[in-house]
Parts: C-alpha cells; sequence; structure tokens
C-alpha cells in the first residue's frame, strides 16, 4: 500500500473510496504536499516519506571512521553523528527543480536528469524555497557568496554536512563506492559516457541511496578544511570561505579516481555540468 494510501486511509476511516477519488482530482504530486501540509509534521514512525519524485529515507544516528586514503582524505578519524536524519534517496532532478524555479542551470535539458550547473548558493536557495512550500522554517538566513547562518535543530530541508554524506554514502558498509567495490555496480563515471543519468538505473547502497558514487557530485554545506586525528561529534564547517565541498564524483570523473571517500574542493560561485545537489531534513525530538 502507498503511503498516501495508508495516510487517507487512516485519516478518513469511514469513507474507504475516498483515495481513489482523490486519485483521478490530483496528480501524485498535489497529494504529496497536501498530506504534508495536513501532518504539519514529521513523519518519524516511517523508514521514508514521498516527496515529489524522491523518497526520504531515515538514516539512523551512529558512529563511523571518516577519511580514506586520499591525501585530502587523511587522516582517518572516528566521528558521532547525533541525531537520524532524512535523506533524499535519489539527487534533485531537473524536474523538481523546475516545480520552484524556472531557471534550470542544466547544460543538458532533461526533466530526468539530475539538476546540475548549479552554485553552491543556488543550492541552499533551492532548500529554503522546497521548506517554504511545505510552510515549514527555512534552514538558511544571511545566505550570501562565502557563508550562510543555520542550525542542525533547524527543521526544513538543507544540503547535508560533509560528515553526514560521508557516513550516509558509507552505511555502515565500508566499501570503495557507495554501495559496492565497483563502480560499475552502483554510479555512472567518465568511462560510461559524458553526460548524467536518470536515477535509480544502478543498485542503491545499504540504505537505498542511489548514485552516492557518480552521476553528479553533490554540494554539501561545509567549507575545506583539513581533517586531523580529533575525535568529533557532528562536525559542522561553518567558516567562511569561497572553497565549498562536494562529495561523490561525478559522470566528468573517472571511477578510479572517484572513492567514496575522496573530498572535491570547488569553488563556491564555480559551475560545472556534473555538479548537483541532494537534500536532507533533520529529525528533531
Amino acid at each position: 500500500m502507498h503511503i498516501l494510501e495508508y495516510y487517507y486511509r487512516e485519516k478518513f476511516p469511514s469513507n474507504q473510496q475516498i483515495y481513489p477519488k482523490i486519485l483521478q482530482l490530483y496528480s501524485l504530486y498535489e497529494i504529496e504536499i497536501h498530506m504534508i501540509f495536513l501532518i504539519g509534521c514529521q513523519p518519524l514512525l516511517l523508514d521514508s516519506y514521498p516527496l515529489l519524485n524522491m523518497n526520504m529515507n531515515h538514516i539512523p544516528a551512529g558512529e563511523f571512521f571518516m577519511g580514506g586514503p586520499a591525501p585530502t582524505s587523511q587522516p582517518l578519524h572516528r566521528v558521532e553523528i547525533t541525531q537520524d536524519f532524512w535523506m533524499a534517496d535519489i539527487e534533485i532532478t531537473q524536474q523538481v527543480y523546475r516545480q520552484l524555479f524556472a531557471n534550470d542551470p542544466s547544460e543538458e535539458q532533461n526533466e530526468q536528469h539530475p539538476v546540475a550547473n548549479i552554485l553552491w548558493t543556488e543550492a541552499l536557495l533551492f532548500c529554503n524555497a522546497l521548506s517554504a512550500l511545505e510552510n515549514i522554517t527555512p534552514c538558511y538566513t544571511d545566505i550570501n557568496t562565502d557563508h550562510a547562518t543555520w542550525s542542525l535543530d533547524c527543521d526544513g530541508y538543507r544540503l547535508p554536512t560533509e560528515a553526514e554524506w560521508e557516513y550516509a554514502a558509507k552505511a555502515n558498509d565500508d566499501r570503495l563506492y557507495a554501495g559496492h567495490d565497483e563502480a560499475f555496480h552502483v554510479g555512472w563515471f567518465k568511462e560510461d559516457g559524458p553526460y548524467p543519468r536518470p536515477p535509480r538505473l544502478r543498485k542503491p547502497n545499504a540504505w537505498q541511496l542511489y548514485d552516492m558514487s557518480g552521476n553528479v557530485a553533490e554540494w554539501v554545506f561545509d567549507g575545506y578544511t583539513p581533517y586531523s586525528r580529533q575525535y568529533l561529534v557532528d562536525p559542522t564547517i561553518s567558516i567562511t570561505t569561497t572553497n565549498r565541498m562536494a562529495r561523490g564524483g561525478g559522470w566528468n570523473d573517472h571511477s578510479i579516481d572517484s572513492p567514496m571517500t575522496l573530498r572535491s574542493i570547488n569553488g563556491h560561485e564555480w559551475r560545472f555540468p556534473w555538479m548537483g545537489m541532494r537534500i536532507v531534513r533533520s529529525i528533531l525530538p
């Protein structure tokens, strides 16, 4: 049973025909938005919940070793993620981006492909716009070219921190790529052809997240700072800097050069046709 059907049957137990009737009147997208407005809170008891053409998957809190063999990914250090959070199972597509912004910056226009060529600041503005659409408080304030103000306790949609991204990509299954030791099982890279692909064509990782390796690289919130051996709890690098991090590698990268732990340092106002985004949302107590 679809989560939306479950919701309407629970909401209106005396009228079990309401869901088929609603499907005749509204698109699935409109019903999903309607459900979010009606419940007015986060569906904490679910493993995932639908949002546009995505699933927001539940990522449990935990600890992991962050880092890897690349020079910028050393030294290996232990990190604790203390809050559960939701993460989109796919990268933001052009179809979803166009629901909120008329100007799709992607070089190759295809609504089924990930949105790409976006700036770090545009990714933050998208998160805020999606939060406003659902009548929840946007996370980011004072957005400018080298900084933005926010808190892990915000209720709205946001970019993952670099630690959250790597924790979700590894999914307690420390492989070379997100979900496998061979890239072609889980991601699209340069050897597959010079263009992105629609989501969910290759295998997800253990937490049912697709394309955490390859397809498009994904902006995270953090600015660049070198790793240390220090034990960290919910690290967020909110420094004022023009160097912002992206993770996962994209279709323009060779897979051998793009293990899951690779850190990509990028100018905050750089546009690349292989740079996209994925959203998360904190699960608050």
